[in-house]
């Protein structure tokens, strides 16, 4: 008799658990998943007293047939253009300006850290000034010297 019990007890916690384990999942994703907003047009009220009745109206009101109308369909805003994107990696031209201001910004500190010099350049996104200190690195222009987790730069 115990040996039974002992098996339903184990096979309804078994049964419990995975049970459970879908709408477990589900909050999660239920919880994780972006929430939308969606809005309805909420139908307006007629409205039963006008100042000035139209002749649409009255034909309406008298149950006489009225010309057919054209619809007229909603202006549409003109489209929003996207905000211009930072690619990760610029133009020649752009890197060669970025390679001068930063040569030139080193000239001035010798020895600058390269996170200070990020603070220095804040339009500038960081892979760019990244690819564009190493691209002078390998070019001879800068020489990095390795400081814990940043680099020293100097001219060469």
């Amino acid at each position: 008799m115990g040996e039974i019990l002992f098996i339903v007890l184990v096979l309804a916690g078994l049964g419990a658990f995975f049970f459970r384990q879908p709408l477990r999942r589900a909050r999660r994703l239920y919880a994780a998943a972006p929430v939308e907003t969606v809005i309805e047009p909420v139908a307006q009220p007629a409205c039963r007293a006008t100042a000035e009745p139209t002749a649409e109206s009255v034909a309406a009101v008298a149950g006489e047939p009225t010309e057919p109308t054209e619809p007229t369909e909603p202006t549409e805003p003109p489209p929003v253009p996207a905000p211009p994107e930072r690619a990760a990696v610029e133009s020649p031209s752009v890197q060669q300006t970025l390679a001068w201001r930063l040569v030139q910004r080193i000239s001035q500190k010798p020895g600058l850290r390269q996170t200070e010099l990020y603070r220095q350049f804040p339009r500038e996104n960081r892979k760019n000034l990244q690819a564009a200190l190493l691209q002078l690195d390998r070019e001879g222009a800068i020489r990095r010297q390795k400081e814990g987790s940043s680099y020293r730069l100097f001219v060469r």
